[in-house]
């Protein structure tokens, strides 16, 4: 039986791959300038940057880049390194609805994980909010590569008109290029800090 609280992503030895949705002006300027963030005019580095490593969940979030506001028409894919995201998580405060988060340079939020179809699962996704203390070494030093997705959100809004609810091998043959998630080990020192089991 998979965890209550599991954090999984595309990653490797050496990194892991988080989402989040941007306007159409800071995407394109992210992307014109390799990657960087901190180029691109409209991005706001004083305001709580939230990434995702679930893609399905960032499909719930943008409604697949189509059926949400401007400010969530791209979705890009940014690769960051996974001593960055670790080091994020240990310096993070565990929202919980019931209480008032005290002020923090890093929050978590533990939501209700969606399948293809955006149907709730019984398990949660992890949400990182990079505050405004911490943007920029985010930016500067632990992303490694941005890119653009959005395509891939839109296929799969596409096929989800007529792939039943389950069908995974309907899915994977109309889309047989969504991301493919894996549970991330992570430090037991930063599984306790999350409330893992």
């Amino acid at each position: 039986m998979r965890p209550l609280r599991e954090v999984r992503a595309v990653h490797d030895a050496d990194t892991i791959t988080v989402y989040q949705a941007y306007s159409h002006a800071i995407a394109d300027a992210v992307l014109a300038a390799g990657g960087s963030f901190l180029s691109a005019r409209d991005f706001n580095p004083h305001r709580m940057t939230w990434i995702k490593p679930s893609f399905h969940w960032m499909m719930y979030r943008c409604g697949h880049t189509i059926s949400k506001d401007d400010r969530q028409r791209r979705v890009l894919a940014i690769r960051m390194r996974r001593e960055g995201f670790c080091a994020l998580l240990r310096s993070a405060v565990v929202l919980d609805s019931r209480s008032n988060a005290p002020p923090a340079a890093v929050r978590v939020q533990w939501d209700p994980e969606r399948d293809p179809w955006i149907r709730r699962c019984a398990w949660r996704s992890i949400q990182v909010g990079v505050g405004r203390d911490v943007v920029r070494r985010w930016a500067e030093e632990w992303v490694v590569e941005v890119r653009d997705v959005t395509p891939l959100a839109v296929r799969l809004a596409e096929a989800l008109r007529t792939v039943a609810p389950g069908d995974y091998e309907g899915l994977a043959r109309a889309v047989p290029d969504l991301p493919v998630e894996t549970p991330v080990e992570l430090p037991d020192d930063v599984r306790a800090l999350l409330g893992m089991e």
